[in-house]
């Protein structure tokens, strides 16, 4: 018999579901599209520098983690910081996470809020025309349960799902 285990995503739609959570950030120009195997493709349609999709979300006070499946076209764009966390009021950026290009999970090093806070959740595309990324599997959950996850060799939930690492 397995012990049963309680973490929290405070993600809504995490799989992604649709698109209309993701803005486009900053007078970009990215088409989001939500593809037929539960990808949430992100395309750059014009060069231009730092372009993004961002949902924002208020979470309390504690030590957040944010992370997705990340997968990409081969567009040689050199990848970096694909999951950003900016507090909002006042406004600082957190600590991103990187990424090199490989398919898989990322997810941010803890980020503390000292007080209940508003954050902006982004995901970064490549600068160039035509630069892709996917990202499916998105979480937003505090550090505690992040590490329970883990060590319980859970990799991905949600409501209808239960992923464990072989």
């Amino acid at each position: 018999m397995s012990r049963s285990i309680y973490v929290y995503n405070r993600l809504p739609g995490p799989k992604p579901v649709s698109v209309s959570a993701w803005a486009v950030g900053g007078g970009r120009d990215i088409t989001r599209t939500l593809t037929s195997d539960g990808w949430l493709q992100l395309t750059n349609n014009a060069t231009h520098a730092d372009p993004f999709v961002f949902t924002r979300l208020s979470l309390p006070a504690g030590s957040w983690r944010f992370g997705a499946e990340m997968d990409a076209t081969d567009t040689g764009y050199a990848w970096g910081n694909q999951l950003r966390v900016i507090h909002l009021n006042p406004v600082y950026e957190m600590r991103p996470t990187k990424w090199d290009g490989t398919a898989g999970r990322i997810v941010t090093p803890p980020n503390q809020l000292d007080a209940d806070s508003t954050v902006e959740l982004r995901i970064m595309v490549g600068p160039s025309a035509g630069d892709t990324v996917r990202v499916r599997h998105l979480c937003v959950m505090t550090d505690d349960d992040y590490q329970l996850m883990l060590a319980s060799n859970v990799t991905w939930f949600d409501g209808d799902t239960v992923e464990r690492s072989t």
